[in-house]
């Protein structure tokens, strides 16, 4: 069922004829990541299983250096993907104690 603000959510299976697509994607996404992080890149060439909870933890990893900007798609006509938006930022994005303050001039001092 879907409402015209996009409130509701359907999860469906990845079509078959893009589930080849979809894993080739997937694995370019876990090799970038591995780049990021030492560990993930054992568990993932171990052909460990990997959490969700490690992925976000890399994505944000990576965002917060400034190695990643993650990618959200959606429209704000009908409200359709503002709350994976939503998400992604309370998800991914620095916080202001993970970032060094700004460092600015004084423009009198030049």
């Amino acid at each position: 069922m879907k409402d015209d603000l996009g409130k509701v959510e359907d999860e469906v299976a990845i079509p078959d004829d893009l589930k080849d697509v979809a894993e080739e994607y997937h694995e370019k996404m876990f090799e970038a990541l591995s780049e990021l992080d030492d560990d993930f890149m054992e568990k993932y060439l171990g052909g460990e299983e990997i959490s969700e909870d490690e992925v976000k933890k890399v994505i944000r990893k990576g965002t917060v250096a400034c190695k990643l900007v993650p990618v959200t798609c959606g429209t704000s006509y009908r409200n359709k993907g503002v709350q994976p938006l939503l998400d992604a930022i309370v998800d991914y994005m620095p916080a202001p104690t993970d970032i060094p303050p700004i460092a600015g001039t004084n423009p009198e001092s030049w």
